[in-house]
This record gives structure tokens, C-alpha cells and sequence, in this order.
């Protein structure tokens, strides 16, 4: 049995999709009125998904990327840009959901990276894998990991 939500400000939702809803719930955010329609049909909701690059090219299953639906997760293997994943389903023709645009990027990893032994980092940029700025004196007041000092990634052991 599957359960079906859609929260919308448009009022006549339910002809648009087409079926009336067990459940229908005014709602606010903020001064927004907003609708809650819930609906329990003891039916499967099969969701067609098409995935395509932002010159349009509509992306291959196992060769750019995988799917497992009993998680909802998507891999993607090869670096893409502008990437939308369009959904539709059966159960509501005309329906269509689309996702932002999204870059995927190389997932190979970090190469290159130098031991840091006496690495003087005085008046160095010193930044972790998140991104943010670590301040410190001497190379060996780091704590074990990878960081990037000056644009040159470095292992602390």
C-alpha cells in the first residue's frame, strides 16, 4: 500500500491529477495558503525516471549511471553538467516532476597527495576537505588527515 502527499497552492489540484483525495487539509506557510492532499489507494506507484545533461542528452542506465529503487539513490559513474531528473507515473498523466539542474563531478579522488613531514606553513592557507580555514602555527599542530596548504594537498600522519 502506498501513500500518495502532494502540498500545493494551486486549488484545484485533484481534477488536475485526477483522482479526488482521501484526505484534504488547508495548511499556511506563512501567508501562503497551501493545500495538503493525501490519498491511500492500495495501488503501486511505478515512477518513470529520465535522466538528461544540460545539452539535452538523456543519460544511460549503467554506462553514466545506476540506479537501486529500494533506496531512491542514484551513482552516477562519469562527470556530467546541468544533470535534471524528470519523473512521471501512469497513475497521473500530466504530472511531471523535475529537479533543479545539478553538477556531477569526477569522483576519483584525491591524487598527487605529498607526506608532510617538516612543512613549514607560516603564513600558509591551511584548509581541511570541508573547506574550511584551519589556523594554525606549525605543520605539527595539525591532527592526522588531508589537507590543502597553499593549493598543494598534503597527509598528515
Amino acid at each position: 500500500t502506498w501513500s500518495e502527499y502532494v502540498i500545493t497552492a494551486y486549488e484545484d489540484a485533484e481534477r488536475y491529477i485526477g483522482k479526488k483525495a482521501s484526505k484534504n487539509r488547508k495548511i499556511y506557510n506563512g501567508m501562503l495558503k497551501t493545500y495538503f492532499y493525501q490519498n491511500a489507494w492500495n495501488t503501486s506507484t511505478q515512477l518513470a525516471l529520465t535522466l538528461t545533461d544540460g545539452d539535452g542528452t538523456e543519460l544511460v542506465a549503467d554506462e553514466d549511471y545506476t540506479y537501486n529503487s529500494s533506496l531512491y539513490r542514484f551513482t552516477f559513474l562519469k562527470p556530467h553538467t546541468g544533470v535534471v531528473i524528470t519523473a512521471t507515473s501512469k497513475n497521473y498523466p500530466g504530472v511531471v516532476l523535475t529537479s533543479v539542474p545539478f553538477n556531477v563531478i569526477d569522483p576519483a579522488g584525491i591524487e598527487g597527495a605529498e607526506v608532510a613531514s617538516e612543512l613549514t606553513i607560516e603564513n600558509a592557507d591551511v584548509y581541511d576537505l570541508q573547506g574550511r580555514k584551519v589556523s594554525v602555527a606549525k605543520a605539527s599542530q595539525l591532527p592526522k588527515g588531508i589537507y590543502v596548504v597553499n593549493g598543494k594537498k598534503i597527509i598528515m600522519k
